[in-house]
């Protein structure tokens, strides 16, 4: 993807800022957004890792937990949630825990 700055702008942007509480109807949107950076996020080593910045900083924020100035951490965002419910990001999840387990083969 030669545009990954802007999707994951995109994504941070959309996936933060929205009240898919009130907009429900942009979820599923959200959900292929967010998506996309995942899999920038997978394929990083095929581009030498131009990506990966871009896509972890995206998915770090996409995913919530961040401190807000009052102490408060965000929630997880309805997109977030309905995209880890979902079969779509089932290659996500299984990247993710062959790279710890690849982190613990290595100690």
């Amino acid at each position: 993807v030669q545009c990954i700055d802007e999707l994951c702008v995109t994504a941070k942007s959309l996936i933060t800022t929205i009240p898919f509480n009130v907009y429900n109807i942009l979820v599923d949107s959200a959900v292929l957004l967010l998506n996309q950076v995942g899999e920038c996020y997978m394929l990083h080593d095929r581009d030498n890792g131009k990506n990966l910045s871009a896509a972890l900083q995206a998915l770090t924020e996409c995913f919530g937990g961040t401190e807000t100035p009052q102490g408060d951490l965000t929630p997880l965002p309805i997109p977030t949630l309905t995209w880890l419910r979902r079969p779509l990001s089932a290659p996500f999840i299984d990247n993710v825990f062959i790279m710890i387990l690849s982190v613990y083969a290595e100690d």
